[in-house]
């Protein structure tokens, strides 16, 4: 370990002992308690929804109603299994309920939030809370740490940015180049520039790799029509659905895949370990159901992914769908952790995009540039030629004309000068599996 990455890792645990020492806390933890027996962790998931659920009922104007109403009380779920004697919470529940979701400790109008980029269209709005930070960031440095990664090590990331629309701020250009982070733009790949991303990888010397499932398939991709490869210790593919083929390119031209698995609502749900035989769940940091028609499918079935935060007590998200559908695996891991696993995740699927000079772009160049906005509730972009895009809109209370250029001027700028049809529309259909679509390209071969 490099006498950076020393240095990184002792000034973060010096900022988190000054500043929230429950994170460490929760690091050490977490570190310990993948190695418990199921029925360990499962007996420290009762404890911890007991807790949420009580304190639920007394400072949640939500699930308070809702529990009455179904002439429920905290003693009547005393264990995850006492879970289906509450509804499923939607997307749509959540936004008309936002602020009765939230604690009556905190005031909605001034706590912290995160905006998702909505994978059914609709952004929605997240209330932060702490100690659920704590488990997401040490869910997510623990889940890391299967494929070898340790903090402070050289990570290529292979994201958005912000595609020009904010520039990036002093402080976090120091953190990058102090935490070993290393940007490489995923909507600006081409076969022209290729081989510079590799050079720029093999120059930092970094052996680890995370970026969306498509963007990094296509730099496997165009590295193995130019001739070129990597051996990388790791490489991390999220955010959109990881299919065998894109997995071998990947595995064949930059190193091994460990795939892992969140969302905006909830982040650092699963991971993949060395096994490589499904993802492990973060259990002690949410509950994961997967469900068919309100009943848990069987094993090898797929059905609704339902979560239930564990550690979220600002905005507790119990039984909620957030549209992705998944296949459990009940058989235990031979990497000898307790956590359960995911077979597989379905879902969150987009086509490539053609730029006008021929460039391939990640499909979540769409989802990813509109979560900036407000004014837009849904968007779909169809690419019928490498001239012809048709991008259907449904507007928010908050729509601006002026904001729409800027979507659309931006999307020239990675595309080219190609002809834009924008269509405004009531709703955009989403697929059976209630996801909605973002890029269909009429040109590029799905993946």
């Amino acid at each position: 370990m490099s006498m950076r990455s020393r240095f990184y890792r002792g000034l973060d645990v010096l900022r988190w002992w000054i500043t929230n020492p429950q994170v460490l806390e929760v690091r050490r933890f977490l570190a310990e308690s993948q190695w418990w027996p199921p029925q360990r962790i499962r007996a420290y998931q009762d404890d911890s929804l007991r807790a949420l659920i009580e304190y639920a009922y007394k400072h949640v104007p939500y699930y308070r109603s809702i529990m009455k109403a179904r002439g429920l009380t905290p003693k009547d779920i005393r264990t995850v299994d006492d879970l289906e004697k509450l509804p499923i919470l939607d997307k749509q529940t959540l936004r008309e309920n936002w602020k009765g979701l939230i604690s009556d400790e905190v005031d909605p109008d001034r706590v912290p939030v995160r905006r998702t980029g909505g994978t059914t269209g609709e952004p929605l709005r997240i209330a932060l809370d702490p100690r659920n930070w704590a488990y997401e960031h040490g869910a997510f440095l623990r889940g890391l740490s299967f494929g070898g990664y340790q903090q402070g090590e050289k990570m290529v990331k292979l994201f958005g940015g912000t595609l020009g629309l904010s520039p990036e701020s002093f402080w976090g250009r120091i953190k990058a180049r102090l935490s070993g982070e290393i940007f490489l733009p995923a909507f600006e790949l081409s076969s022209q520039n290729v081989s510079q991303y590799v050079e720029t990888i093999q120059r930092s010397k970094a052996e680890f790799l995370r970026g969306y499932s498509s963007a990094v398939y296509l730099l496997a991709k165009l590295m193995a029509e130019a001739g070129l490869r990597l051996r990388l210790q790791a490489v991390f593919p999220t955010a959109e659905t990881l299919y065998d083929p894109q997995r071998e390119m990947i595995e064949e031209n930059l190193g091994k895949v460990f795939e892992y698995y969140g969302c905006g609502e909830l982040n650092s749900i699963a991971f993949e370990c060395e096994a490589h035989q499904g993802l492990h769940v973060s259990e002690e940091h949410v509950f994961l159901e997967v469900l068919r028609e309100g009943k848990p499918a069987p094993e090898g079935e797929m059905g609704a992914v339902t979560l239930t935060t564990l550690q979220n007590y600002t905005m507790p998200l119990i039984r909620y769908q957030n549209g992705d559908v998944a296949i459990r695996a009940n058989q235990p891991c031979p990497c000898g952790r307790g956590l359960g696993k995911i077979a597989r995740i379905l879902g969150r699927i987009n086509d490539l995009l053609r730029a006008k000079d021929g460039r391939l772009i990640s499909g979540a160049f769409i989802p990813h540039l509109f979560r900036v906005t407000e004014g837009v509730q849904q968007v779909q972009v169809i690419q019928e030629t490498e001239d012809l895009l048709l991008v259907k809109v449904v507007k928010g209370p908050r729509f601006t004309e002026r904001e729409m250029e800027t979507m659309l001027e931006t999307i020239r700028r990675y595309l080219g000068e190609v002809t834009i049809k924008l269509e405004y529309v009531d709703c955009i259909p989403t697929t059976p599996m209630g996801k909605l679509r973002f890029v269909i390209s009429k040109v590029v071969e799905r993946l």
